[in-house]
This record gives C-alpha cells, sequence and structure tokens, in this order.
C-alpha cells in the first residue's frame, strides 16, 4: 500500500461523523432517519472537487446544515455526481457518489414533490 493508500480504505473514516442524506417523503420530520450515511470527510472530498471543477449545486451545499434540494436542484446533483465519477479514481469515493445519484434520481423522478435532504453533523 502506498503511502496515502488508506485514503481509500473505509476503515479509516469509520469514526467519521456522518452526513446522512434521504428523500424527504422518507425521513420523518424531526428525525435522522436518513437512507444513506457518508462519512463527513469522503463528503467534503466530494465537495472540494466540485469547488475544485466551479459546478453548481454541490459546492454550495452546507456540509454542517440541512440542505434541501428540489427535484430540479437533485437533477443538477445527479450530473454533477457523475461528471465527478468520470474523473476521479476513487472506489470508495465513487460507491457513496453512485448511492446519492440514486437518491436524487429517486426525488428528481418522483410525481410528488419531493426533496432530497442532505444533513451535516
Amino acid at each position: 500500500m502506498s503511502r496515502y493508500g488508506d485514503r481509500f480504505s473505509a476503515e479509516t473514516y469509520a469514526k467519521d461523523e456522518p452526513v446522512g442524506a434521504g428523500v424527504s417523503s422518507e425521513v420523518p420530520d424531526g428525525t435522522y432517519g436518513y437512507s444513506l450515511w457518508i462519512p463527513e470527510r469522503l463528503f467534503d472530498r466530494t465537495l472540494f472537487l466540485a469547488k475544485a471543477y466551479e459546478l453548481h449545486v454541490l459546492p454550495v451545499l452546507d456540509p454542517h446544515g440541512k440542505n434541501e434540494l428540489t427535484p430540479l436542484q437533485a437533477e443538477t446533483l445527479i450530473d454533477e455526481l457523475s461528471f465527478i465519477a468520470d474523473i476521479v479514481k476513487d472506489d470508495l469515493l465513487a460507491s457513496y457518489m453512485k448511492q446519492l445519484v440514486e437518491l436524487a434520481e429517486r426525488c428528481a423522478r418522483s410525481p410528488r414533490d419531493e426533496r432530497l435532504l442532505i444533513e451535516g453533523p
């Protein structure tokens, strides 16, 4: 393993505070019943990459607060996460981005007025 190889290991982030994500209809008000939990440092990595490539939705997410994305914003998020996945060779990060894309797709394609919720610690 290289000097920085631990950056690709899930164990490295096991004690991180999590960032939760879910579709609004599945997260009861006032709870933290999210269907996806992303280690904080991996979520931050995604935000830093988005800022570096001057994307639109990801860079403005508050990593320590509650974010509610509309279906249109969820569509943009899908595009941005797909772009990052295409340029970065990081299987661990890619697995979390794929799950976040799946949630964003459910929000964007729902016939109801859903929101994609992303909430930091």
